[in-house]
């Protein structure tokens, strides 16, 4: 996997700068030096060492985008990345929180079983004591 990083770009230009300048020293040099001994009609103009800089500006221009781009996308994906664990991380707290409520609930449900059964078992004890008292009352009366 190829990593790049925003220094090294920049590294990378800087060494590419240097040689286009000091290829572009060495062609001043050449025009100074033909101009000083006079020989300027016999001078021929040598297009090879601006081609090679055209090549390498040109080159270094779309590397230099590309790699802009791929380290835009990677930030990008890293944003994303981040957001996706923030969301994945509250969907947890969430699950647990969750979990909490069920159990809660469950045990609520149970203590209002236990108080249902108890509810029912008291109304039968009230009704039997009911009928105690009303049979009791009855064979007073008789």
């Amino acid at each position: 996997m190829l990593m790049i990083t925003q220094d090294q770009i920049k590294f990378m230009r800087e060494k590419e700068l240097n040689a286009i300048f000091g290829k572009t020293r060495k062609l001043f040099k050449h025009i100074l030096e033909a101009q000083e001994s006079k020989e300027m009609e016999e001078l021929v103009f040598d297009a090879e060492p601006v081609n090679q800089i055209k090549e390498i500006v040109g080159n270094d221009k779309e590397d230099s985008d590309t790699i802009e781009n791929d380290i835009q996308r990677l930030e990008s994906l890293r944003n994303v990345h981040e957001d996706s664990a923030e969301i994945f991380n509250k969907i947890k707290a969430l699950q647990q929180s969750q979990a909490n409520m069920i159990s809660g609930l469950k045990e609520d449900k149970d203590s209002l079983q236990y108080v249902k059964d108890s509810l029912q078992e008291n109304v039968s004890i009230i009704k039997e004591n009911m009928e105690n008292i009303k049979a009791r009352i009855s064979k007073l009366k008789s």
